[in-house]
């Protein structure tokens, strides 16, 4: 059931940052999905986005499917905490799936593309694959 913008409850509860009522929608129901809004925004992109790092491990830990589909603009969770500044929702979306980091948005950047300036963020996801580093942009910072 979703609301004419496409909410689910999850993603509501993690709009108003109900940390009590995210843990009950992800334990009810760990197979459900939750899929993307009409901004396709998924309840963990929301999550990451925020700095909601509660929420964020709740679905990650009691999710079996947790979807991290491309958000708006083709970005994944990491790229919205990565542009936010979000260091504890980097941190565990990273130790979930180190390979987020290669995943490109709309304008081919990943999110190492997208914040340079976050130093220990950044010595972590080269530490894990230093390849990153020569993977190119997309064609629209030319």
């Amino acid at each position: 059931m979703t609301d004419a913008s496409g909410d689910t409850a999850l993603h509501k509860a993690v709009r108003i940052q109900h940390l009590d009522v995210v843990k009950l929608l992800v334990t009810e129901d760990s197979e459900f999905e939750f899929p993307p809004n009409h901004a396709q925004e998924t309840p963990l992109y929301l999550a990451s986005e925020s700095g909601f790092h509660g929420a964020s491990i709740n679905i990650l830990i009691s999710c079996k499917k947790p979807t991290y589909a491309a958000g708006p603009c083709n970005r994944t969770p990491l790229h919205a905490a990565v542009i936010q500044e979000h260091k504890d929702c980097i941190r565990s979306l990273w130790r979930w799936n180190k390979p987020l980091c290669e995943e490109l948005d709309l304008w081919g950047w990943n999110s190492l593309h997208v914040k340079l300036g976050l130093q220990d963020v950044v010595s972590a996801m080269l530490g894990w694959k230093i390849s990153l580093v020569y993977l190119p942009t997309g064609n629209e910072n030319d």
